[in-house]
């Protein structure tokens, strides 16, 4: 019909005189060989080799030299690629398969994620993030329990690096879990006692420069001291711990008297602490036994910079006693006085004789009384 060769069947059933005619199978003027109805389901077998197909094709093995293309597909066995499957019309977005053992995610044209054949997982990088090299690497497979991040920068970089967490609790509670928003937990799995975890900061060269150190003292007591150690020219060293008992030591690990342990200082030679303060203001040390009221400074050590003067309070929070800026000792009073056109270096004040007594005795038995002398000498 019209120089094409059809083959057709009829519907079963067809009586004579009233055939339905259904075509099956059709070769075009072109050379084109199509199986199955004339619209629809079929199949098209071109003259220049095309296949095309209007449902599902199930065959056993199917090797192609072309490009074969499609809409869905399901494959019940396994589907051999030799490098990439490109995403269509965006030939630089492509899942990569560049050696053996090894998967590439690429977008833009560049790598994104890489997985090596020893099992690290790399994110914008092929090869280990170090100084130079900027990417992030997790260690999974051959080398377990490791990560990497870095921006690349060398030793010349301008950007940073970091890591956020994000959490959210309404908890108030210091350390319950119920107010811990984002936790960076360290956790050496080894019961040994006295074994530690820490946080290290390194210089260009990788070399640690300070550590934050936390110490099991007892796995099994789950007691633990926290210990920052600093760096000059060498390794890092031990400069201050916190204790399990909440003692600070600084320069030691063993702590002072009993009755002042609570921090402990120690150098090999002279050893002290500076306060600080404006040149207006003053620098305080009190001595409290409440959480209000006058109990929180009943006793103090206070020395005023407006004025160069050491003052002492004590009993009710209020100033007993004074070294004023000319080095008098002034007691019961904050003012100096003159007498007779001097002023004494040493003025006790009071309002009646008990307060402004001075005593001086010797308590030695059978020995002489207290002395105080006046002397006057030329040299």
């Amino acid at each position: 019909e019209n120089g094409e060769l059809k083959v057709q069947s009829a519907d079963a059933g067809s009586a004579d005189g009233a055939i339905t005619w259904n075509e099956k199978l059709k070769m075009t003027v072109g050379g084109d060989f199509k199986i199955g109805a004339p619209t629809g389901i079929g199949v098209t077998v071109s003259s220049s080799g095309n296949i095309d197909a209007i449902g599902i094709v199930t065959c056993a093995s199917l090797s192609s030299a072309g490009a074969v293309s499609g809409t869905t597909g399901t494959f019940s066995g396994d589907v051999s690629i030799a490098d990439k499957i490109v995403h269509t019309g965006d030939t630089d977005t492509a899942i990569r398969f560049p050696t053996a053992d090894t998967i590439q995610f690429e977008t833009g044209g560049s790598v994104r994620t890489h997985i090596h054949s020893n099992g690290r997982f790399r994110v914008g990088c092929t090869a280990q993030p170090s100084a130079t090299v900027g990417g992030f690497q997790l260690d999974m497979g051959s080398y377990p329990g490791s990560l990497r991040l870095s921006q690349g920068g060398g030793t010349s970089g301008t950007d940073g690096a970091g890591i956020t967490v994000y959490g959210g609790q309404n908890g108030t509670g210091i350390g319950a879990a119920a107010a811990t928003g984002a936790v960076l937990n360290l956790v050496n799995t080894n019961n040994t006692d006295n074994n530690q975890t820490s946080v290290d900061f390194s210089n260009s060269n990788s070399l640690s420069i300070a550590k934050v150190i936390g110490k099991n003292d007892s796995h099994s007591n789950r007691t633990g001291s926290l210990i920052f150690s600093t760096s000059n020219s060498a390794a890092p060293t031990e400069k201050m711990r916190i204790t399990g008992d909440g003692m600070v030591l600084m320069g030691t690990t063993t702590e002072g008297h009993s009755s002042a342990d609570d921090l402990t200082i120690a150098t090999s030679g002279n050893t002290g602490i500076t306060l600080r303060s404006g040149t207006s203001s003053a620098g305080n040390i009190y001595f409290s036994d409440a959480t209000s009221g006058s109990g929180e400074y009943i006793g103090y050590i206070s020395y005023s910079h407006s004025t160069n003067a050491l003052s002492f309070g004590a009993g009710d929070g209020t100033e007993k006693a004074q070294i004023d800026s000319s080095g008098r000792v002034l007691i019961g009073s904050s003012s100096n006085r003159t007498i007779n056109s001097h002023a004494p270096r040493l003025q006790i004040q009071g309002t009646d004789y008990s307060s402004s007594t001075v005593s001086i005795i010797n308590n030695a038995n059978d020995g002489n009384g207290a002395y105080l002398f006046f002397a006057k000498q030329r040299s």
